[in-house]
Formats: structure tokens, C-alpha cells, sequence
């Protein structure tokens, strides 16, 4: 990366590619003399190649070791030698630039390590996380200090990104040939403020994460961060449909003693909304299918046993289990709205807090929150920061382990039947598919002994995915 370089350190490593500590005199010479015009003595060019007229910066070095010598910091025969070296042979060769490759990657990698630096200087100076949380101007001093540090101080960052299971997602993304078509969109022009029509398509955001320690192996961002940089995967709020059914309906029932996988429940029309003068809720096909198990229900999706069940324990407040899976977007009516039973959440969910907390599942029922910075290290190579795992107990290995093999059903004979023939290796999947409300969201996400994965694709601007045929219109 030829972006940002700063310090000794992230210099030699920028330029030369070793530590400064390992310069060469003639090396050393070149990047003391950077500060003074650092664009116009640097070796690369803007896209990160090396510059063809290399004149100025070799000139500026030889006016710095002409200087030392003067100053009677090296010898005639150290100036003759190190002005002779022949410097243009230890440039590091040109690479792709990780900004321009990887936009999503980078950005989240410099955001999360920034959170960290954050809390690691407010620290140092006595401060609590819940003192940053209670004073935003004093957050916001060490956010600058961190963001500053970040740029200037030559740390490397240490990511649980696997390259290899990024790079063949993102090829799927980008190969991908069945996304819902463009859909029209009115957006307030920014030059004349008019509203103008623009087509909007579909985006998509995708999640892979180590259950046993909680790294973020890969993730998907969106389709085109040229058209849109918001990190779907990390950053957007949505609803999340039907996957919730197993994390606050049927794992908190089976965790209070409410129900089993062969507890009997009615798929009927019921009026459980009593601000409406119909039954509510309906079944994804508008069918009912009588008296079901628990089991048959959540393999099927059906939403009116799920809403019965959850009105049976919503006194105890089972969005509870939700805060310790890692839910932080949960509002007060969400303990208590019977449509948060079907996904139907004030704010949502991000993919990454989605998929995380299917992963209790696979853990026992003990929660690992989701990672993507491993560990940070010094200029001097002192690890100031390294991730630590804290698991936290959600549900008993009992009801973890009823929820999971009722989740295999999905897979196996459910909503998300069609899975096994897609797939060119077979693994212990157990996983729950969603629908948001009015068709704006579709999700699925699943888990095996190893791994957890989520994906949803919708709108950003929220819309129906189906297109008009399918709507009946």
C-alpha cells in the first residue's frame, strides 16, 4: 500500500520493505529526505507504481548524505559509497493497491482498529468504555487520536480474513447471473434538488465465521462499492424475517420449559393482533395446515404456530436471549411486539449479528461474538492489542442441541430443501431461511460443527424482490 506512509518505520517498510532498523545508509538518506516534499520525492506514483523520473528523490538523497558528511556524521568514504549504491533495485515492486482492490476489507479493517485504539489511549488516560459512551466530545478526542495513530505510528494490523474464501466469494458475487432485476427509485438530485428517477438494483451481503473462536474468515460487502460503499454486511439494519424463529421463539420456549420439537401447535386462522379485525398472522403460502408439531412448523416457516408460542412466553421477555447473542439494535417494543416473533423488528439485525448468534447453536449454546482484528503490533513489534475469546452462556447445551436438529429439517425436507443439490460437498448443515416483510428482505443462514454462514439480498431502499407476475398484479 503506497497510501498514507508515514513515520521511519512505515516508511522503510512502504519503500524498502524491511524495518528501519535495517537501513541501509544510503537508504536511510532517501527517506530522511521525504519530509520536505514527500510527493515529489517519493519513488511511486499515485497508483502505487514506481515513477519513471526518479531524479528528484535521488538528488534529495545525495543533498542529505552531502550534508552528514559536512556535519561530521559519516566519512568521505561512507558519502563516496552510499552515493554510489544503486537504490532503484530496492524499491518494493509495484502491487495492487489494498484500497482499490479490497475497498470493504480495508475500510472495515481501519474502522475496527480505530474502535480499538480508541479504547486502548482512553485507557492509558484512565477512562472506561462507559465513560467514551457517556461523553461524546471526549469520545470523539480519542477517536482523532486513534484515527491519527492508526496512520502515523506504522502498527500492523492482524485480520482473521482467510484470502483465498474472500476472493472466491467475491467471484461468486460478481458471477453470479439470477439477481432480482433493477427497480426504479426517486432520489433528490444533489446539484438542483429535484427529485430524479434512478433504477436501483438488488444488492447482496454475506458472512463466514469460525464458531469455535468467533473470526470473521470472509465476508461479502455488496455488489459494487463503486455505486454504493455501505458495508452490507457489517453496516446495514435489517428485518430479519424468519431466521428468527429458532434464536426467540423456539430455543428460549425449549430453554423455559414451554415446549419440545414434538410439542403439537396449532396452524390455524388465530386473531392474535388485537388492532386487527382479521386473522393475523398468515402462513408464507396463505394456507394453513391444521395441528403441527413444533418440529414440522419450523421446518415450513409456518408463522402462526411460531407467534402462538412466543405469545405463550413473551412475559418472560425472550428478546433477553437476543441482547446475549449480540443484538444491538433491540428497541423497548421489541420485548414485547408479538411480530418480532416472525422477524418483524422496529430497527433489524446486520448480517454479522445475524450469523453470529446462529452460531450459539454450534457452540452449545454459548455465544462467541464475531471478530475481525486478531492483533495489533507496534512499530518495535510489541502486540498492543490481541483479541481474546469471552464466551457467554445464552442457552443450556440441551436446548442448543434440540434447536439445531430441528434446524436440519429445514435442510432436509423444509423451506430450504433445495440446498443439498446446489452444493458440491456434503457437511452437517442446520440452518433457517427468512422472509422480511412485503418480500424486501430474503435470508438464509446456517450452521455446521465448524463454520456459521449468513446471506441476505433486498433493496436498499426496501422494495419487494418479487417482480409483478409474482405478486399477482
Amino acid at each position: 500500500m503506497r497510501r498514507n506512509i508515514a513515520g521511519v518505520q512505515a516508511a522503510a517498510k512502504g519503500i524498502f520493505g524491511k524495518n528501519a532498523s535495517d537501513l541501509n545508509l544510503a537508504q536511510s538518506a532517501f527517506i530522511a529526505g521525504l519530509p520536505q516534499s514527500p510527493f515529489g520525492y517519493t519513488p511511486f506514483t499515485r497508483d502505487g507504481h514506481i515513477k519513471q523520473h526518479l531524479e528528484p528523490g535521488l538528488a534529495r538523497m545525495k543533498t542529505v548524505l552531502q550534508r552528514m558528511r559536512e556535519a561530521g556524521y559519516i566519512s568521505q568514504a561512507q558519502y563516496i559509497k552510499a552515493s554510489a549504491y544503486d537504490i532503484t533495485k530496492d524499491f518494493v515492486p509495484s502491487r495492487d493497491n489494498p484500497l482499490e482492490k479490497y475497498p470493504w476489507l480495508t475500510f472495515e479493517i481501519e474502522k475496527r482498529s480505530i474502535k480499538i485504539l480508541t479504547e486502548i489511549q482512553a485507557k492509558k488516560d484512565g477512562y472506561k468504555l462507559k465513560d467514551l459512551k457517556k461523553d461524546q466530545n471526549l469520545y470523539n478526542k480519542y477517536l482523532t487520536l486513534a484515527s491519527h495513530d492508526l496512520r502515523q505510528k506504522g502498527y500492523e494490523i492482524h485480520t482473521t480474513i482467510n484470502k483465498d474464501i474472500y476472493d472466491a466469494m467475491q467471484k461468486a458475487k460478481d458471477s453470479f447471473p439470477s439477481y432480482e432485476p433493477d427497480k426504479p427509485e426517486q432520489v433528490k438530485d444533489t446539484e438542483t434538488g429535484e427529485l430524479k428517477t434512478v433504477m436501483e438494483p438488488v444488492e447482496v451481503g454475506a458472512m463466514l465465521i469460525e464458531n469455535k473462536t468467533g473470526k470473521i474468515i470472509s465476508f461479502v460487502g455488496g455488489r459494487d462499492y463503486k455505486r454504493q460503499q455501505l458495508n452490507h454486511a457489517t453496516s446495514a439494519i435489517r428485518q430479519n424475517g424468519s431466521t428468527m424463529k429458532p434464536l426467540l421463539v423456539y430455543a428460549p420456549a425449549f430453554e423455559l420449559g414451554k415446549a419440545a420439537p414434538g410439542t403439537v401447535l396449532p396452524d390455524v386462522a388465530l386473531r392474535l393482533s388485537p388492532s386487527l379485525n382479521r386473522p393475523w398472522p398468515m402462513d408464507y403460502d396463505k394456507r394453513y395446515s391444521g395441528l403441527v408439531s413444533a418440529r414440522y412448523a419450523l421446518a415450513k416457516s409456518y408463522n402462526v404456530p411460531a407467534v402462538k408460542l412466543y405469545k405463550d412466553i413473551v412475559a418472560k421477555r425472550p428478546a433477553k436471549y437476543l441482547e446475549k447473542m449480540g443484538f444491538t439494535s433491540l428497541v423497548d417494543e421489541d420485548y414485547t411486539n408479538l411480530a418480532t416473533a416472525i422477524g418483524s423488528l422496529k430497527n433489524g439485525v446486520t448480517i454479522e449479528e445475524n450469523t453470529n448468534a446462529f452460531s450459539t447453536f454450534a457452540n452449545d449454546g454459548k455465544f462467541i461474538d464475531a471478530y475481525l482484528i486478531d492483533k495489533i503490533v507496534d512499530k518495535n513489534g510489541k502486540v498492543i492489542y490481541e483479541h481474546k475469546v469471552k464466551p457467554v452462556d445464552v442457552f443450556t447445551p440441551q436446548t442448543s442441541y434440540l434447536t439445531l436438529d430441528m434446524m436440519r429439517d429445514v435442510i432436509n425436507m423444509g423451506t430450504a430443501a433445495g440446498i443439498k443439490n446446489k452444493l458440491k460437498f456434503r457437511s452437517d448443515w442446520a440452518g433457517k431461511t427468512g422472509t422480511g416483510v412485503d418480500f424486501h428482505d430474503s435470508w438464509f443462514v446456517a450452521t455446521n460443527p465448524n463454520v456459521t454462514f449468513g446471506i441476505w439480498t433486498g433493496y436498499d431502499t426496501p422494495k419487494s424482490l418479487k417482480v409483478p407476475w409474482q405478486l399477482n398484479l
